[in-house]
């Protein structure tokens, strides 16, 4: 009896002076969890990048190009010549190139002993820039007539992007009770693909007899056409990403994190379908991107053209002058949520 007397007694004991410590902790204000911290970690982010993918980006410089010499320069070598007695463009809107993305992904992070940890995620990356341009050339004849040329381009479409399994080893240290500075470093296959969109509505405008003295016509159309062209890529590459993040222990299991730093994404070899719609034709292929020029020489003048392009018809391999690159690389800044499981 006296034996289970004693028994009691520390098991009260025991009790008491773990109530005592709850109440204590309590009342400082501390957080209480009677089980472990978990080493699992889950994590959902998603934030900004800037991005250059220059190969990509040509298409603007390329059909800016166009635009000049078969316009800008016809028309000024057509007003030396006295063919027409003068000429004026006018310009809305401009082609523009990709210059920003959006990251996003998910993570699962278990924390080995001491300030290592190991991670597997999904992360995915879309960036994109649409334009519509508007540009008429208004040609005034030696006879008083005006020709009007329309091009109107909407749209006109840039995107890249894609999608990489990542795994990652980041190394942690703590800062205060809630705060804590990581850096990271993580790897694995890119899945990337691309995608150039033009679609234009041609317009020849015609106002006879323009003279205030005599009276005007209206204007007439005379012509009009519809052009699409459109060339799509993918392919697979590798993605390399390091940075340093700042945690914050909000509350409990959830918390919340920032973290900026480089990723590598490149791609060297994308193929895919394309088609051009010109007027009640089209053409549709299938091919290899690469860098193709173009050497255009008439009685105003004469240009080379560059540009990246999945077309490649017969003949046209000798026109090959560089490898097409789809760089996805750049600085990017995230925000997230994690939760510890």
């Amino acid at each position: 009896m006296k034996t289970k007397t004693r028994l009691h007694r520390n098991l009260l004991g025991l009790l008491l002076a773990a109530a005592l410590s709850a109440i204590s902790a309590a009342a400082a204000g501390r957080d209480v969890d009677p089980a472990p911290p978990s080493r699992w970690q889950f994590e959902l982010y998603g934030g900004a990048a800037l991005l250059n993918p220059a190969d990509f980006n040509r298409f603007v410089a390329y059909d800016d190009r166009v635009q000049e010499f078969f316009y800008d320069a016809y028309l000024t070598y057509m007003a030396g010549e006295g063919e027409i007695s003068r000429w004026e463009a006018q310009r809305d809107g401009e082609r523009r190139k990709i210059r920003y993305g959006w990251p996003f992904g998910l993570r699962i992070k278990y924390r080995f002993r001491g300030a290592f940890s190991a991670s597997l995620g999904l992360k995915f990356l879309w960036g994109g820039r649409t334009s519509d341009i508007n540009v008429s050339y208004t040609q005034t004849m030696p006879w008083s007539d005006l020709f009007t040329e329309t091009n109107d381009v909407s749209p006109y479409t840039l995107s890249a992007g894609g999608w990489a399994p990542l795994a990652g080893f980041h190394y942690a240290r703590p800062i205060s009770d809630k705060l804590s500075l990581e850096i990271s470093l993580a790897g694995g296959p890119l899945f990337a693909r691309c995608r150039y969109l033009s679609e234009a509505t041609y317009r020849l405008t015609i106002q006879e007899n323009v003279n205030p003295l005599q009276g005007t016509n209206a204007p007439y159309v005379a012509f009009t056409y519809k052009g699409l062209l459109e060339e799509k890529g993918s392919g697979t590459g590798l993605a390399v990403e390091a940075g340093v993040r700042f945690d914050w222990r909000v509350r409990g299991r959830w918390g919340m994190f920032a973290e900026g730093g480089y990723a590598s994404q490149k791609v060297k070899n994308l193929s895919g379908p394309g088609r051009e719609l010109q007027g009640g034709e089209s053409v549709e292929w299938d091919g290899r991107w690469a860098i193709r020029s173009e050497d255009v020489s008439t009685y105003w003048g004469a240009v080379r053209l560059e540009f990246p392009t999945n077309y490649w018809p017969a003949g046209s391999e000798d026109r090959r002058t560089g490898d097409f690159r789809l760089d996805l690389s750049g600085f990017q800044v995230r925000f997230g949520v994690a939760f510890r499981l």
